[in-house]
């Protein structure tokens, strides 16, 4: 199993109080405003899909799709 599948990096931020928030297609909150650490998160506990990430940075915030595959 690789786990390089399983963490997400985000590039581009050099802030340590970044938080996320991930979602399914449908919409629905699956972590709540969880922190970064080391500018990734992981998503061993999800299964193969299509996800949203939305990714605070002081008071604003980015939408980006995730797409995981074995």
């Amino acid at each position: 199993h690789d786990t390089s599948n399983d963490l997400v990096k985000v590039q581009g931020i050099d802030q340590e109080n970044v938080h996320y928030q991930l979602f399914d297609n449908k919409g629905q909150v699956l972590t709540h405003r969880e922190k970064l650490v080391n500018n990734e998160f992981s998503i061993k506990h999800l299964s193969e899909g299509m996800y949203y990430v939305r990714i605070y940075l002081n008071h604003s915030y980015v939408l980006k799709k995730v797409i995981k595959i074995s």
